[in-house]
């Protein structure tokens, strides 16, 4: 599950309608798979694939 803001929603709400499909196509079929070709291969030199860090793995300082 992901959260956006609203204006982030109604602007991929709005890129849909253009297109003529319902936001979760878009999510599914457009932006994930850019998301994920930009992200590149993660693998160490030894060709294992390493885990991607997630929001949770992170420490925020204030």
């Amino acid at each position: 599950m992901q959260t956006v803001e609203q204006t982030v929603y109604d602007e991929l709400n709005r890129i849909a309608q253009e297109r003529g499909i319902t936001l979760q196509e878009l999510l599914r079929a457009i932006i994930i798979p850019e998301w994920v070709k930009l992200q590149g291969p993660l693998t160490r030199s030894d060709g294992r694939r390493l885990r991607r860090t997630t929001k949770r793995d992170l420490i925020v300082s204030r």
